[in-house]
């Protein structure tokens, strides 16, 4: 059956369990927010940083396929199993539908800088 809004699809094949879930999404976040400090002044700036890097990632389109994902992770220096590009990817995509978008991309990174200045505080 199709899972319905809000509900994830059954796993098909090899899983990671919930640490080594949690490593893989930290590892890819490291690599995206690795320029990023508390001293930054301007939030719109990091914005603009990151909705370019989406787009460097996605070849200009809205949305970004695991394998674009996974080149741009690669680009910026991280390199994941295709286990641990799956459960970063699955992190991102809040609609479930297989690629991720700018909104979902930005609403993520968004939480991921706000955990980071508590983190550096």
């Amino acid at each position: 059956s199709t899972p319905t809004s809000g509900q994830k699809k059954e796993p098909i094949g090899p899983v990671l369990d919930a640490d080594q879930e949690a490593e893989a999404i930290a590892l890819a976040w490291g690599a995206i927010l690795k320029d990023y400090t508390k001293d930054v002044s301007s939030s719109d700036l990091w914005q603009k940083k990151l909705e370019s890097m989406f787009k460097s990632f996605s070849n200009g389109s809205d949305d970004l396929e695991i394998h674009e994902l996974g080149t741009g992770l690669r680009k910026s220096g991280v390199l994941m199993t295709p286990l641990q590009l799956n459960a970063f990817r699955e992190s991102l995509d809040e609609d479930d539908d297989g690629t991720v978008s700018l909104s979902e991309f930005m609403t993520a990174a968004r939480w991921e800088m706000k955990k980071l200045k508590e983190k550096r505080k």
